[in-house]
């Protein structure tokens, strides 16, 4: 059984009907479900998912049909295990040096930090600014597990 971090991407996506991604982000989920992984979601994920959904609510990108409330219910029958970064006084400068290390954008540090202080080793992402990380051997994709 393997800790699978959730990317908002794939959040967003699984949520949102005419997403280009929505199969392929309830597909992915659905596989890594049936692998017997637990989703891990940080607050910094969940907190992306809702501006990205009020954001089409707003702007009407896909339709703007998003009921944000079912969309977060249904995150949560995913049975997530809730997770944060530990905050301490050197976590900043650990995500500092991760931004400078693989040029990441402090968003994905975040995320990078927040998986590496919960020991979390796959992500699932839509993301290709965590393809660095995966050259790297830093985190793993969770399409490993499906392999």
């Amino acid at each position: 059984m393997s800790n699978v971090y959730l990317d908002s991407s794939v959040l967003i996506a699984s949520q949102i009907e005419n997403h280009p991604f929505h199969s392929k982000a309830k597909d992915f989920l659905t596989k890594l479900h049936d692998q017997n992984c637990v989703f891990c979601i940080s607050p910094l994920a969940i907190d992306e998912c809702i501006y990205v959904f009020f954001k089409y609510q707003r702007t009407g990108y896909l339709g703007g049909t998003v009921d944000i409330r079912i969309a977060l219910k249904r995150i949560t029958y995913l049975s997530p295990m809730y997770i944060n970064i530990v905050w301490e006084e050197s976590a900043l400068f650990s995500i500092y040096k991760l931004i400078r290390k693989y040029s990441l954008k402090s968003r994905d540090a975040f995320h990078l930090q927040t998986m590496q202080d919960n020991v979390i080793e796959y992500i699932a992402t839509f993301d290709t600014d965590f393809t660095k990380l995966f050259e790297h051997n830093t985190v793993k994709s969770a399409e490993e597990l499906l392999r």
